[in-house]
């Protein structure tokens, strides 16, 4: 049910399609959430377990969704949206 309310509500555009349904909803989430993103965010927001939060994480980072906020450091802790996204989905 909540798929289809948050598939009907929102225009279906091309690139809005692109992405997965638990890409989609990290993506809303972090919008939301209105500080950086962290794994356990994901994890609380997926209903899932780190190693299945840290893959989605991955994929975003390499659709250029999500970028880390410190970029020197070798393990990334903290995740912020590229500026582009909102325009994905409004």
């Amino acid at each position: 049910m909540y798929e289809l309310v948050g598939r009907y509500s929102t225009g279906l555009t091309q690139s809005y399609t692109q992405f997965s349904l638990y890409e989609r909803e990290v993506i809303r989430y972090a919008m939301r959430l209105n500080r950086p993103l962290r794994l356990r965010d994901v994890c609380f927001c997926l209903q899932s377990s780190d190693e299945f939060s840290r893959r989605i994480i991955r994929q975003l980072m390499s659709k250029k969704i999500l970028r880390p906020v410190k970029y020197t450091t070798v393990r990334h802790h903290e995740y912020v949206l590229e500026e582009n996204v909102r325009s994905f989905f409004w």
